[in-house]
């Protein structure tokens, strides 16, 4: 009896903590990865640095998903198993996130065998099932889904967003949409995180609009020595360091009709240095 019982507290624990795969695997999760894991929000914004852990967070998220998440038999048209799609503008990084989440599914072997695997997707013998796809409104157009990740979202269009949430429509599954800070103030990622320019890079964290953030910079990674940010600073230079590192936004410029634009300062100046007729 209290073998059973144990086994029955795991199992509870198991379908019920998604920060569980990271503890099966040996892996303590940050303090940011715990509260995202735990506090699992429905439509979440992610803005991470390089390295800070996003990839293994949510390819733990994908595979605990996929085991553990039932869906009510509510409607008989919409599958009665798990169904997560992970979508990137590269497929191969969506590839990439789904070996991250098949890395950390060793101790779940015996419990939910694999009927079907290759690089693009994985299929489980109680139907469950990872698919990975590129970023296409196109490609979007699928079976209902439980869970959405959207890698580089910052460079995703407004048409894949609106199809991606029509997968979600029946299962009311969770959004999760990735990116490092955007290389310029537009699209629609741009404008969910900072509500179109009325916020900065981790001043959005206390925006209030339905979107969970999350904002975790490489520096504060505890994993990341400072010798190595120094040295990526100085190949890198300050602009993509500040990018890829810090998550630093490109700074908007006020038009005369209070839109946002890019600065296009740079494209007034010719080869040699002189200022274009009118620019000055």
């Amino acid at each position: 009896m209290p073998d059973r019982t144990l086994r029955t507290a795991s199992t509870w624990l198991d379908h019920s903590d998604p920060c569980r795969i990271l503890y099966r695997n040996g892996l303590l999760p940050d303090e940011w990865q715990r509260g995202l894991l735990q506090s699992r929000p429905h439509r979440a914004l992610l803005c991470c640095g390089r390295q800070t852990g996003k990839s293994l967070s949510l390819g733990a998220l994908a595979l605990h998903t996929a085991l553990f998440r039932r869906r009510l038999r509510r409607d008989p048209a919409v599958r009665p198993q798990p169904y997560v799609l992970i979508a990137s503008f590269k497929h191969e990084k969506a590839k990439e996130l789904l070996a991250k989440a098949m890395s950390l599914y060793k101790p779940y072997r015996d419990q939910f065998p694999i009927v079907a695997e290759t690089t693009e997707r994985v299929a489980f013998a109680h139907g469950g099932i990872i698919q990975t796809i590129p970023a296409t409104p196109d490609a979007a157009r699928g079976p209902a889904a439980d869970l959405v990740i959207l890698e580089e979202a910052a460079l995703t269009s407004r048409e894949l967003r609106s199809t991606i949430l029509y997968t979600l429509s029946t299962t009311n599954g969770p959004l999760y949409a990735i990116s490092s800070a955007p290389e310029k103030p537009a699209g629609w990622w741009w404008e969910a995180w900072t509500q179109s320019g009325k916020y900065g890079g981790e001043d959005a964290l206390a925006a209030k609009d339905g979107w969970h953030r999350t904002f975790m910079r490489s520096d504060r990674c505890p994993r990341i020595t400072s010798d190595f940010l120094e040295s990526a600073l100085r190949d890198d230079g300050p602009e993509a360091f500040g990018r890829e590192c810090l998550c630093e936004f490109p700074k908007p410029t006020m038009s005369t009709r209070g839109l946002m634009l890019p600065d296009l300062s740079s494209f007034l100046v010719d080869d040699a240095g002189d200022v274009y007729p009118g620019a000055a």
